[in-house]
């Protein structure tokens, strides 16, 4: 059953941005497979909890930017290099809501969003820390795009707060303690970030080889997982590099906007593929442990 557009609950859902969902949902779930790996903690309930509180705040960060700007949000914001400046792109979908209604709900969910941070406390203090600095890195890129600034610590942000940031918190939340593992296996996760950054905003004829560097650099990252946990499992993802890069070059004409098959969307699908192959063999290689 379909909701229907002039409801609270489709406002919400639109606001939501279902197209990042899957970018949070894979590093929490791979926070979630590491703890699970690693700790032996894993808590359905802390899971549930994790996604309803991103989703609250992409939902207050979405609300505040669609209040302050017209035919913007928050994918347009990560996705579209100064969108503020060249507003060519604008979604078809795009959902017109009253000022005073996205104000009310930005408000409402800045502190829904505040009580929570506030709440990771009884789960850890050092949680609590790495939310706070999640946050403020995310208010220093939100600054960047406002003030139109070229630069490519943008990159860098998106990629550590997908990485890192969001995965430590995932995994955090469910033991409750801190492990350097945990950064060696988000390396991956914020490579591809940043080179799916790197294609969707450089969409031009150095973006092809930006973005095979990057490929070595997450397959590097790929072996340096495989070299830790000294796994068979994790060679799968390291030994499908040449065939990666077989792909590519067969496909010279990735950037051609006349081609169906564009290198934006290559780069995504190996981003969740991986991501979801490396949650799998974590839980694989603890379950072949026991």
């Amino acid at each position: 059953m379909s909701i229907k557009e002039n409801t609270l609950s489709y406002k919400l859902y639109y606001l939501s941005l279902k197209d990042l969902w899957l970018d949070i949902l894979l590093p929490i779930f791979l926070g979630a497979a590491l703890s699970f790996n690693l700790s032996s903690q894993f808590n359905i309930f802390y899971l549930f909890i994790t996604i309803f509180a991103l989703l609250v705040f992409i939902i207050a960060a979405n609300s505040w930017i669609q209040y302050f700007f017209d035919k913007a949000n928050l994918y347009k914001f990560i996705y579209q290099l100064h969108f503020l400046k060249n507003k060519k792109q604008v979604a078809a979908e795009h959902l017109e809501i009253e000022k005073k209604e996205l104000f009310l709900i930005a408000v409402i969910f800045s502190l829904l969003t505040l009580t929570l941070v506030f709440l990771s406390l009884n789960i850890s203090n050092l949680l609590f820390i790495v939310i706070i600095i999640s946050l403020l890195l995310f208010i220093l890129y939100i600054f960047l795009q406002i003030k139109i600034i070229d630069s490519y610590f943008d990159e860098f942000i998106i990629g550590l707060l997908s990485g890192p940031m969001l995965i430590s918190i995932s995994y955090i939340i469910h033991s409750a303690e801190f492990n350097l593992a945990v950064i060696l296996l988000s390396l991956p996760v914020a490579l591809f970030i940043i080179n799916l950054r790197w294609v969707s905003q450089h969409n031009n004829k150095y973006s092809l080889k930006g973005f095979k560097l990057l490929l070595l650099l997450i397959y590097a990252s790929f072996a340096l997982i495989f070299s830790y946990f000294n796994n068979i499992l994790f060679l799968l993802l390291y030994i499908s590099l040449p065939y990666v890069m077989n792909k590519v070059k067969k496909q010279a004409d990735l950037l051609s906007a006349k081609k169906k098959y564009k290198l934006v969307s290559f780069s995504r699908k190996l981003y969740y593929y991986s991501t979801i192959l490396l949650i799998a063999l974590l839980i694989l290689d603890y379950i072949t442990s026991i």
